[in-house]
């Protein structure tokens, strides 16, 4: 929502939404009346938000707090300020005169919850409450006392508890659209490889359509600036993925918990290291002053394994036969099911005629969206000549496997309003490589 109106259909409030987070309120221009073309008594007020988006306060032009907000855990909102706000008031008296204003009154005038009379009517995480019902609305569905109104239309996409709000886990979730929660963003330096302590995330996007593959729910990405220090203006690229690890007996059987959780953990570890930061995406075109990551983007991916049990949150479901040791049987990825087949070898090196090759290695590129490059019929056709390539016969991660992660950034992050397109490419020292000349359609 932009504007507020009343039932004349004037204009009674307008809100400035920030780029970082759909539910990021930076803004409110507020008056003691209608704003018309003849009547237009607007004052600014900026919105103070925590690391989960709640707004917890509100303060005017000089910086001095008018109104603070608390809230349990699942979002019923208490109020503090002044109980006359909006009913008694004639002048510029309470929100527009800092004599007026002082801290005890924002500790000691408490209005109640769940029909506050308040200058802020958005919230819990950067949601509306409706001061009528004390409900929030939460965009696909209205939240009520911790847990959603009806069922979710996503069905089983967060669990099995269709009502069930941000997974029981309201410390640490954000749900944007009322369908399916995200975790809480960091609004510190993700890593201290950054060189840098601020930053601030550039575009987020859950259960992304991965690749030239076209797979739904491949990944969640999410794009963080770093703002000052020594990487100032360079980014990263986190692609997350949850995992689900389910294992099977082969040829052999597992011997214990414990060597299942070992080939797991190896898993998680190999796959973040082979195709983590192997290239760099720079901007390609553009004005370095107006584009987001001019300094360039590096790629980082991130696992979150959940060991056997039931789970439905995962982006992949992992099935992994337990075969003996040195032996071969060959790996598939469903994409459609989003399943793949492993076997207990797949980390392990394997001739493949050209070069040594780990199964899950190129199972995981099919994960990301990636095509075979081996085969004519059904596959691509452009890098046949590639034997070394992660998506061939070798385990080399080459340039053209992060366009779609570059073409991603051209599309999500915030472009210039005016003045050119900014577009990033995959940099490999000889070729910008970007989606379109990489040649990896089917």
């Amino acid at each position: 929502m932009t504007k507020e109106r009343n039932g004349s259909d004037q204009i009674l409030k307008t809100y400035m939404w920030g780029q970082n987070y759909v539910d990021e309120l930076i803004k409110i221009n507020a008056g003691l009346g209608p704003i018309t073309a003849s009547h237009s008594p607007v004052w600014p007020f900026w919105a103070m938000q925590d690391a989960n988006y709640n707004v917890i306060g509100i303060v005017n032009k000089t910086g001095r707090q008018v109104e603070r907000y608390e809230y349990t855990p699942y979002g019923e909102r208490t109020v503090y300020g002044r109980q006359d706000v909006l009913t008694n008031i004639q002048e510029e008296t309470f929100w527009f005169n800092d004599a007026m204003l002082t801290y005890p009154q924002l500790t000691s005038a408490r209005i109640s919850w769940p029909h506050p009379v308040t200058l802020c009517d958005f919230g819990f995480q950067g949601k509306m409450h409706d001061t009528v019902t004390g409900q929030i609305y939460g965009v696909a569905r209205m939240i009520n006392a911790g847990r959603f109104s009806r069922r979710d239309p996503e069905k089983y996409i967060d669990g099995m508890n269709l009502y069930e709000h941000l997974g029981s886990n309201p410390i640490t979730r954000v749900d944007p659209s009322g369908t399916s929660f995200l975790i809480v963003p960091t609004l510190v330096a993700p890593t201290p490889a950054q060189g840098d302590a601020g930053g601030w995330w550039v575009a987020l996007e859950a259960n992304v359509t991965g690749g030239p593959l076209r797979i739904n729910n491949a990944y969640n990405l999410r794009l963080w600036e770093s703002t000052r220090g020594i990487g100032k203006s360079a980014c990263i690229l986190y692609v997350k993925m949850t995992l689900q690890f389910k294992f099977k007996k082969g040829t052999r059987d597992w011997a214990s918990e414990a060597e299942k959780r070992a080939w797991m953990n190896n898993y998680v570890s190999a796959i973040e290291s082979a195709w983590s930061n192997q290239h760099r995406i720079i901007l390609a075109e553009g004005d370095a002053c107006d584009c987001k990551c001019p300094n360039g983007t590096q790629v980082k991916i991130q696992i979150t394994p959940l060991f056997e049990g039931i789970h439905v949150s995962e982006h992949w479901a992992l099935y992994i036969e337990r075969i003996k040791d040195g032996g071969f049987q060959g790996s598939s990825t469903n994409t459609s099911f989003g399943s793949v087949k492993l076997d207990s070898e797949d980390l392990t090196p394997w001739w493949k005629g050209t070069d040594f090759q780990r199964g899950a290695m190129h199972e995981f590129g099919h994960m990301l969206g990636l095509s075979d490059e081996y085969n004519v019929k059904g596959g691509v056709t452009h890098w046949l000549k590639d034997t070394g390539s992660v998506m061939h016969s070798g385990d080399a991660v080459r340039p053209h496997h992060y366009t779609p992660f570059s073409e991603w950034i051209t599309d999500k992050a915030p472009q210039p309003k005016k003045g050119e397109k900014c577009k990033y490419a995959v940099q490999d020292g000889k070729k910008n490589w970007t989606y379109e000349n990489a040649g990896i359609h089917n």
